[in-house]
């Protein structure tokens, strides 16, 4: 049987075995690493949802579906995510511990077998992708990239996103854009695919009944410090609608690799993180200003965002009041009971990871994508130990830059 390590030039896979043995199920994950960009992101969305559709052994969605019962549940699945300017094309998947269930045989080595036949050998026509998966694919990749048109929060967070990293590849959606998905030929796809496998950083890493290991053949990697956008841009789109959107990008010279990116999280939780936070309860509940408001902190890009979907004949009090409640976190106005209430939500968020597999495993990929070491213990015990005035240091270097308007009410 081939092997994961076989699919790889000698030395090229990055590797990692991390031993859960109280999961039912183990976990396997390839993740394979390449630079951002809206065209990179399209390819890569589009390339995942292809492979899972058939393979040369399993022609079809049904005939996978059958092996996954087949195999007691197993599920093998494609996705991405982007990390600062890095793109991640996961490919997982998830099998039972086969000792635990009441059957003879061990599956193992099927379950794998199956699920390195849909990444090796998909199914290919005159060296091409089928073109009727790869048209099918491509056109419900391109309704769902349409459909966050249509959502007013999800288009507005995006439109901020980009007016905010205009000038760099920050601002692109993990799955790229409509016109650059239009332009991918199959021939591109393929040739992107053969690419993917033949030079991409690719970590292989597995969760559960697995004897740990440390990390093999770490990855070089070097993130230098963001440069700070130094232009404040307001951009304001109309559209028939009940309710206007406004999101604003607040930036920040505190960098993911920085100890204050923990009270800078912190801070995010304090402002607008949850339904106890000082947004939702003011704006919202106190106020009745809007329908819905949340802030939320990307360490890896040095930006929070503060979304709002509200009336647009409240539009300049609630800019005021938002605006006046930042103005007082950043003079020290925290109360001890929302610094206490945040600082127990993120600690439950973060212990939280390590109840599903696939979450404990992205986190310590990607703190090994960014050469850190800390654990989720070691996360914790620092928020346990942080005190309210280094919260109220990391509120002070947050500044408005972008604000995206969508103003509704026709």
């Amino acid at each position: 049987m081939q092997t994961i390590e076989q699919l790889f030039e000698p030395g090229r896979l990055i590797r990692r075995d991390i031993e859960h043995r109280h999961f039912k199920s183990n976990l396997i994950s390839l993740y394979f690493v390449r630079p951002l960009s809206a065209k990179e992101a399209a390819l890569g969305a589009l390339l995942g949802r292809v492979l899972s559709f058939s393979s040369e052994a399993y022609p079809s969605m049904k005939a996978i579906s059958d092996q996954e019962d087949d195999l007691y549940g197993v599920v093998v699945y494609f996705d991405s995510d982007k990390y600062r300017d890095q793109l991640v094309i996961e490919y997982k998947l998830i099998y039972p511990n086969y000792s635990l269930l009441p059957i003879d045989s061990d599956l193992s080595e099927q379950a794998v077998a199956f699920y390195i036949s849909l990444l090796a050998r998909p199914l290919l026509v005159d060296g091409l992708f089928d073109q009727d998966v790869f048209e099918t694919e491509k056109s419900n990749l391109l309704e769902e990239l349409a459909s966050i048109r249509k959502d007013p929060v999800g288009y507005s967070y995006r439109r901020c996103n980009e007016i905010h990293f205009r000038d760099s590849q920050l601002g692109v959606y993990k799955y790229g854009d409509e016109a650059s998905l239009r332009s991918i030929t199959n021939q591109e796809l393929i040739d992107y695919y053969h690419e993917l496998l033949g030079s991409s950083d690719i970590y292989c890493y597995r969760h559960g009944a697995y004897k740990p290991s440390p990390i093999r053949a770490k990855a070089t990697r070097q993130f230098e410090r963001l440069p700070l956008i130094a232009e404040t841009k307001l951009v304001e789109e109309e559209r028939n609608s009940h309710q206007s959107i406004l999101v604003q990008a607040y930036q920040t010279d505190i960098d993911q690799a920085d100890a204050e990116a923990q009270a800078a999280m912190l801070f995010n939780q304090i402002l607008g993180g949850d339904a106890n936070s000082v947004l939702f309860r003011i704006i919202r509940e106190e106020l009745g200003y809007c329908y819905h408001i949340e802030s939320r902190y990307d360490k890896y890009r040095g930006v929070l965002f503060i979304t709002t979907a509200y009336r647009e004949a409240d539009h300049e009090d609630l800019i005021q009041r938002i605006d006046q409640l930042m103005g007082e976190i950043k003079a020290g106005h925290i109360s001890s009971t929302d610094f206490e209430v945040a600082k127990l939500e993120a600690i439950q968020s973060l212990k939280s990871l390590a109840d599903h597999q696939a979450t404990m495993l992205d986190y310590v990929f990607v703190q090994d994508l960014f050469g850190k070491s800390d654990t989720i213990p070691d996360r914790v015990a620092q928020l346990e130990a942080m005190a309210l005035p280094a919260v109220i240091e990391a509120a002070g270097r947050f500044d408005l830059i972008t604000s995206f308007h969508l103003k509704g009410g026709k």
